[in-house]
Order: structure tokens, then C-alpha cells, then sequence
């Protein structure tokens, strides 16, 4: 977990991942999530709030959107550091 300072679950499906050190802008940095579920459907992961600070990561089914929780959620963040 480089440069991650925690993770928070706010609800079913919602996420936030804290940096240990924040992103120069929350413009010039990207984030690229995955997730995994023995659940049957497709899951799908996706940057809500996208801050130098934290990001809000959302997972849920392809078939509607509805939120659900992972088994395994990844975040790669790539960028300049503050």
C-alpha cells in the first residue's frame, strides 16, 4: 500500500482511499480501479471525487449501476506528488 495512509468504507459499495502524501492537483493525476466478486455478476470500479488528498472509489454491477461491495477493490494512482 505505497502512499496509501488508510482506506474508509462509508456505505455499501463506497469507498475512500487516503493518500499518505497528497497529489500536486487533482487535475494532473489519474486513477485506475479494479474489483473482484464471487457474487455471479460483473462488477465494475469508478472514481467519484477525485481530490489531492483522497479519492471516493464506487463499486458496482455493469447490468444497472446499483452499488455493491467487493470482494477485492485495487487503486493505482499515477502521478505528481505534492
Amino acid at each position: 500500500s505505497l502512499n496509501v495512509s488508510g482506506v474508509v468504507v462509508n456505505g455499501t459499495g463506497d469507498y475512500d482511499v487516503t493518500w499518505n502524501t497528497d497529489f500536486d492537483s487533482a487535475t494532473e493525476y489519474t486513477a485506475v480501479h479494479g474489483a473482484l466478486t464471487t457474487g455471479g455478476f460483473y462488477l465494475a470500479a469508478w472514481s467519484q471525487d477525485l481530490n489531492t488528498t483522497d479519492v471516493q472509489v464506487l463499486t458496482g454491477k455493469v447490468s444497472d449501476g446499483s452499488l455493491v461491495d467487493s470482494d477485492i477493490v485495487s487503486t493505482h494512482a499515477i502521478g505528481d506528488l505534492a
